[in-house]
């Protein structure tokens, strides 16, 4: 049961199982189906809560109490949240990439962009 929960934070905290093994220094084979029913060390506990310290020892190993330590919420929720952010300012700055992008073309086409490709400036066309 404690490696169905470590699965389960993996999949909360939206990382791949490579990533949570490169930080936790485990091998990989700790998650493999064949090996979902045998106990977790120790030392695997250790490293865990080393790389991840807002994940709450006593639901990792019970499965009693909340995932997070406390304040551990509020922590993945401001993640989330930026990662909300960052995603719709990429989104934005690619949109208005490409509105430049068509907006310059169609002044090239016009011959109104200085320094457009192919466009020589106003003063030097006359």
């Amino acid at each position: 049961m404690t490696k169905q929960r470590i699965l389960q934070y993996i999949e909360f905290k939206g990382i791949s199982k490579t990533i949570f093994f490169q930080s936790t220094d485990i091998k990989r084979g700790l998650l493999d189906a064949d090996k979902m029913n045998a106990t977790v060390s120790d030392v695997v506990l250790a490293k865990i809560l080393v790389a991840y310290p807002d994940l709450n020892i006593e639901w990792l190993i019970t499965g009693k109490g909340e995932m997070l330590k406390e304040g551990g919420l509020n922590i993945a929720k401001n993640d989330v949240k930026l990662w909300a952010v960052i995603e719709s300012q990429q989104r934005t700055i690619e949109q208005n990439a490409n509105t430049i992008a068509a907006l310059t073309q169609q002044l090239a086409q016009k011959g109104d962009v200085a320094g457009a490709p192919g466009v020589a400036p106003t003063a030097a066309r006359g």
